[in-house]
């Protein structure tokens, strides 16, 4: 039975309005934030949400206190988990691929798979609702193109690189990881083309030009966690 507005309290009420700003929700869960100004700042949504003319500014102040101490437990949990996974990661940069978007049909009707058997070279196929994703050496792009036909191309994009996360088998259980990479480069304006997953590898599809700051910029971020829990490790 789907809650009636009026039935909301002040403190959920205040937490769906938070839900819906990430950028507020992450600096409440790194503690910078001035409850007073946020309260009053989501006045107006929470009013709307509890159907009310008027609610205590205190009380949403409380509400927001109360569950910025709640995710940030959260967090330091998550991010505990997130740097054991990353930890025990290993990277590899493959340079020289294309990627290609394809006619479901095309792929179904044609022997593209023979191209895995007949050369030692990268390719990945995936997938997807209306057609498929396939990452491959550069060097098959002509025969890729002659076996499904150009007019079943949907997108091409040469000069990409894969920075290829290899990660134990908790990755599949731990959430946040892929979004702790890609904020990560998300920061260093480096731009992912495109996102693959394979079992425990992580592929993130970056344009050539950036594959190498990208590749340095995690391996960096993994030797800190690595660091410092060699240091937590000897106290």
């Amino acid at each position: 039975m789907k809650k009636d507005k009026s039935e909301i309290s002040i403190a959920e009420a205040s937490r769906t309005v938070i839900q819906s700003k990430p950028a507020v929700l992450n600096a409440m869960t790194n503690g910078i934030v001035n409850y007073s100004a946020l309260a009053n700042m989501i006045l107006d949504e929470v009013l709307e949400l509890v159907n009310r003319e008027k609610v205590h500014i205190d009380a949403i102040k409380m509400a927001l206190m109360r569950y910025s101490e709640e995710i940030k437990d959260r967090k330091l949990k998550f991010d505990e988990k997130i740097a054991n996974v990353l930890i025990h990661s290993k990277l590899q940069l493959k340079n020289e691929l294309i990627y290609f978007s394809v006619s479901k049909r095309a792929v179904i009707d044609s022997n593209i798979l023979k191209l895995i058997s007949d050369y030692d070279v990268y390719f990945q196929l995936i997938e997807g609702t209306n057609s498929f994703t396939i990452l491959a050496d550069v060097e098959l792009k002509d025969k890729i193109i002659e076996i499904l036909n150009e007019k079943n191309i949907l997108l091409m994009n040469e000069d990409q690189s894969g920075l290829i996360l290899i990660s134990p088998s908790e990755i599949i259980d731990v959430p946040g990881i892929i979004s702790y990479v890609t904020d990560l480069y998300a920061m260093a304006n480096i731009n992912i083309t495109h996102l693959m997953s394979c079992y425990t590898d992580t592929i993130f599809v970056i344009n050539r030009k950036d594959a190498t700051k990208a590749f340095e910029l995690l391996e960096d971020r993994i030797l800190i966690l690595r660091n410092l829990k060699n240091i937590k490790n000897k106290k």
